[in-house]
């Protein structure tokens, strides 16, 4: 129950979170131990640790034009005590203009706030790289339009003591990436730990301002968790995903494909490109366990919408005189709904329902 490196969020002694920036490329960060020579932090070779990740617990809070990521990791040093470089890498790859730091980056040991110092990593720009020493003259000579690869490290010593539990957490605030639709956590670094991670949950929390679109996992994590032994709905606006005694490869990362009051254009996640997605075909469970009630009841009534039913609801009239499909007529009759739309009608109703249950507990 451990793990080799650590999520989002440190090098070595924390969970490396490994921000990508937005821009129009995507490069993953490596969790691994670090050195500082001449002023510039650079990843250590792969070393042994007696030290374990044994548990994770990552909160994503979705804003309107950034996230807020809250994590809390749980060590537990097998052997003797050690003092361990920490870096947290804040990597972005994109052209000068639309590079973004960090609004926002805290981090403690054991419940007691840490400081840390920030030393510049690699810095890359159209095939030449600067080092610590010559980068700021170096930099002084990009334009603006200037595509660049740089690193920066959050850097702290933290001391594992032996045969004992050690607690850090870190929270920052970030930009969305990828034209402003998608919130990015790394978890695969968790591999440079000491064996599995015992188990990492990740806590999203939406607003009717801020919903996921879409959750993407690696494939092969995706498949073990779409079963609800790994999926929990925790309120209206909130949900977990649990994954346990696992392995990631190093650029396993969390994707939320999200849509905000900031776009000028807001998919609800049964639609794509403003198109009604699922008209004719069976809802996927994973997609209704994540709308609140507020969505459940506007994509019930989607397809009667679709047969061109009018709304005496206000709501409901605004929100489907903005679809692009929706066509009100007057001869409107329920029976219009093909065998495998009023399944999901129904469906629909049933989780509803079950969501009630869910919440009064």
């Amino acid at each position: 129950m451990r793990g080799r490196g650590e999520n989002t969020a440190f090098i070595t002694g924390f969970m490396v979170c490994c921000l990508i920036l937005s821009a129009p490329g995507v490069a993953w960060c490596n969790d691994a131990p670090i050195t500082i020579s001449g002023g510039s932090a650079t990843l250590m070779d792969e070393r042994q640790t007696n030290i374990s990740l044994d548990s994770e617990i990552v909160r994503i809070e979705l804003g309107d034009t950034t996230y807020t990521v809250d994590a809390t990791f749980r060590f537990f040093n097998h052997g003797a005590s050690e003092t361990v470089t920490v870096g947290f890498p804040n990597h972005g790859i994109g052209f000068f203009s639309e590079l973004q730091d960090f609004l926002d980056f805290k981090t403690w040991v054991n419940d007691e706030k840490s400081e840390f110092k920030e030393i510049r990593g690699s810095l890359v720009t159209t095939g030449h790289r600067a080092d610590s020493a010559s980068a700021e003259a170096f930099e002084r000579d990009f334009s603006e339009a200037r595509f660049r690869d740089e690193t920066r490290w959050f850097v702290k010593e933290v001391t594992f003591q032996g045969k004992k539990e050690t607690t850090t957490r870190v929270r920052y605030v970030a930009p969305y990436v990828f034209a402003g639709r998608t919130a990015i956590y790394l978890y695969g670094t968790g591999k440079a730990w000491k064996g599995e991670i015992g188990r990492a949950a990740f806590v999203i929390r939406t607003s009717p301002d801020a919903w996921v679109n879409q959750v993407r996992f690696p494939s092969g994590v995706d498949r073990e968790i779409r079963g609800s032994r790994f999926f929990r709905r925790l309120g209206e606006y909130e949900f977990e995903y649990v994954l346990t005694d696992f392995e990631p490869e190093e650029d396993e990362a969390l994707d939320l494909l999200v849509s905000t009051g900031n776009l000028s254009w807001k998919d609800q996640p049964w639609e794509r490109e403003g198109d009604f997605h699922y008209s004719d075909h069976p809802l996927p469970d994973e997609m209704l366990q994540r709308l609140s009630f507020q969505q459940l009841r506007f994509l019930r009534n989607a397809y009667y919408a679709l047969h061109g039913r009018k709304f005496e609801s206000p709501d409901l009239d605004e929100f489907f005189r903005k679809r692009g499909w929706y066509k009100p007529r007057e001869d409107f009759r329920e029976t219009d709904l093909t065998e495998v739309q009023r399944e999901n009608v129904k469906r629909i109703s049933e989780y509803e329902e079950k969501l009630k249950e869910v919440l009064k507990k």
